[in-house]
């Protein structure tokens, strides 16, 4: 008797956090719009760099991408801690799994190649892995299939930059960047607009 309560007291605990994960799709649709044109720029950047002769801006340029990237995501994090003073379980989950996949995305695209540990070619393949990683996590707290689809897809990708890396990787990332991210937030803002304007 005592394990059926308990079973039904989770299964209405999850069915809380799926429900309060739905209120988090405009935040993870905005950002996933702005890092996506943000990280598309930088590939698009280091592709010129690479393949034409001349002065290198690619370094300079993702320096200052990733930090108007994260100066974006701080800013907009102050701006909605302070206007709900309480945070969802759901929403702490998502919040750190997106931090921790953003951090070790910028220490492998920063001090990876700074310290020789592994050529740049494998940066992309890398960053694949853990954006697989982070939209998995996503998918099951948004209860979505397009998540889990999107990270199924970015887990392929990756294995297909290690096995073939070269100059083209930066295309293929950024067009895995294009229809994994950008698109996807696009979908997911557009969802969340709809359904504010049948609830009001």
């Amino acid at each position: 008797m005592e394990n059926k309560e308990q079973l039904l007291q989770d299964i209405q605990y999850m069915k809380q956090i799926v429900n309060d994960s739905r209120k988090l799709i405009v935040d993870g649709g905005i950002d996933f719009i702005v890092w996506g044109i943000l990280i598309i720029c930088g590939l698009l950047i280091t592709y010129i760099d690479v393949t034409m002769p001349g002065n290198q801006y690619s370094d300079f340029a993702w320096i200052i991408l990733v930090l108007f990237g994260w100066m974006f995501s701080i800013i907009r994090w102050y701006k909605n801690k302070s206007k709900e003073k309480t945070t969802t379980f759901a929403g702490r989950i998502t919040g750190s799994a997106w931090l921790a996949s953003g951090i070790t995305m910028s220490i492998i695209g920063f001090v990876g190649p700074a310290t020789s540990a592994y050529h740049g070619v494998y940066i992309s393949p890398l960053m694949a892995s853990i954006l697989g990683l982070a939209f998995y996590v996503s998918s099951t707290l948004y209860d979505s299939k397009l998540m889990k689809g999107i990270s199924i897809a970015w887990w392929i990708g990756s294995i297909y930059m290690f096995v073939d890396p070269g100059i083209h990787t930066i295309i293929v990332m950024a067009a895995l960047m294009f229809f994994l991210q950008l698109v996807p937030g696009i979908i997911l803002y557009r969802k969340y607009k709809a359904e504010r304007i049948q609830n009001v």
